[in-house]
This record gives structure tokens, C-alpha cells and sequence, in this order.
């Protein structure tokens, strides 16, 4: 979300840099969604983490208020903690007009997924079960044995759907069966799960 004290005419030019360690490639035309298409619908983005917007459509205007932008990163697969954004302006195509110096970006530091901090840009926690417990009720042969898991993640999804997995529980005399009867706390992992015998 930007607002400027100036006017940024067209070919104005809006670079946001610092978005360090992402997974995306040079993209010179990177799909982005600018209020009102005021600072276009692409962007010129190279793998070093700037991004460059070019106003469009008048540009964005004093008396217009905030223009707000979004595009899409892929995040890198192994964890990293949050990078320190930076935004500045040349004003009028080339610059001819003038420039905003560079500075530092506002961040947010809500929660996200239960992370703390987890609003910040490009912040990557690697999913993990900081809790991972298994014990069972009895080790008698032939008997109805009860295994009871505790699992405690370091993230958390809004949306239902996860799988989790448990392997390794060969050597069972119970056969495979797409509805084994599970008891999980408030039924967060369902009441029956997917069981292979092998």
C-alpha cells in the first residue's frame, strides 16, 4: 500500500527492492493487480528481489489517496527470516520531474498461520511437528492394542484438508481398511482415517 505526496504521472516509475530469497525467476512481466491500474497490471521483476512498476491510466494522484499492489512470490523451500523492504519513485517519465528517495517499508507483525510475525515479507518458517509422541496400551500378543499419538505443529492452516501420515506401524495382524475409527481431540483429524497394513 503506497501514498505519495506528489503526483506520479504516467511513466512514472515505482521500485520496490530487498525482496531477497524467493523462489521466482526474472520475470519482466510479472502479473500484478494496482488499484485501478493505476501502476499497470505487470511488472519488471528480477531474481535479485526488485520489482519495477510503471504508472498508468494518469497514475497515481495526491488527491486519489493510497494505491495498493499485489503480486504473487514463491517462497524458498528452506526457512529464512524476514527481509527489510524498500520503495522509491522516479516522478514523470525518466525522472524528468523528480524522484522520492529510497526507504524503508512498513511492515506488519501480525500473526499468520499462528507464526509469530508471520505477516512480515518473505519471513519462511519450514513446517515441523515440535511434538511427534507415540506410545501404545499394551504389549501382550494377540491383544486389541491401543496406539495413542500426540502431535503439536509449528504452523497452522485455516483450512481443513492437511494430511497427516504415520508409517512405520508394520507387524500388525489388522487388516488394511480406508476407514479406520480414530478418536482425535475435537475431531481435528477426523474420526476415521486411511489404514495399510504393509
Amino acid at each position: 500500500t503506497l501514498t505519495s505526496n506528489y503526483d506520479l504521472a504516467n511513466g512514472s516509475t515505482v521500485t520496490i527492492s530487498g525482496l531477497t530469497g524467493t523462489s521466482t525467476p526474472t520475470n519482466t512481466a510479472l502479473a500484478v493487480a494496482s488499484t485501478s491500474g493505476l501502476l499497470g497490471t505487470t511488472g519488471n521483476w528480477t531474481a535479485d528481489g526488485v520489482l519495477v512498476l510503471t504508472a498508468a491510466l494518469g497514475g497515481p494522484s495526491v488527491s486519489a489517496g493510497a494505491v495498493e499492489v499485489e503480486f504473487t512470490l514463491t517462497n524458498p523451500t528452506a526457512a529464512q527470516g524476514a527481509v527489510t523492504a524498500q520503495v522509491e519513485a522516479t516522478i514523470g517519465s525518466g525522472g524528468a520531474v523528480g524522484s522520492i528517495a529510497p526507504g524503508n517499508m512498513t511492515v506488519l507483525s501480525t500473526p499468520l498461520y499462528e507464526v509469530v510475525n508471520g505477516s512480515r515479507p518473505l519471513l519462511v518458517v519450514e513446517p515441523l511437528f515440535s511434538v511427534k509422541d507415540i506410545g501404545q496400551s499394551t504389549p501382550v500378543s494377540g491383544a486389541t492394542n491401543m496406539l495413542t499419538v500426540t502431535l503439536s505443529s509449528n504452523t497452522h492452516q485455516s483450512t481443513a484438508g492437511s494430511i497427516v501420515t504415520i508409517s512405520g506401524l508394520a507387524g500388525s495382524a489388522t487388516e488394511t481398511t480406508g476407514s479406520m475409527a480414530v478418536a482425535s481431540t475435537s475431531g481435528l483429524l477426523g474420526t476415521s482415517g486411511d489404514w495399510d497394513k504393509n
